[in-house]
């Protein structure tokens, strides 16, 4: 049960991160267009500006 809710959380995640900048959307769109395989990532970074 909890791989699955990760892995919601995430795309939920990333979602919101491609709806907000939409040079990352058109830019892995074209990479999926292309190999056609999913993506994986060796890791993520959460940051915050004050």
């Amino acid at each position: 049960i909890s791989e699955p809710f990760f892995r919601s959380v995430l795309a939920g995640m990333e979602g919101v991160y491609l709806n907000r900048n939409p040079s990352a959307k058109a830019i892995l769109e074209l990479v999926h267009s292309y190999s056609g395989d999913n993506i994986c990532y060796d890791h993520f970074a959460f940051r915050t500006f004050g």
